[in-house]
């Protein structure tokens, strides 16, 4: 995914960040099938405004 972006190498620390944001939007078997999101806000994401991994900003 990073080589096939185009991505200079300075930004690879960017993939990782977005990377992590991700899997804290992801359900988990840990917490009954809820994200880490929904624990700590009490409250389900909306999905809709999630962004594509290379869409232009």
């Amino acid at each position: 995914m990073m080589h096939t972006s185009g991505l200079p190498k300075f930004l690879w620390g960017e993939v990782i960040i977005h990377t992590i944001w991700l899997k804290n939007r992801h359900s988990t078997h840990s917490l009954d099938n809820k994200t880490p999101f929904e624990m700590l806000f009490k409250k389900k994401l909306d999905p809709s405004n999630l962004p594509v991994w290379g869409c232009q900003v």
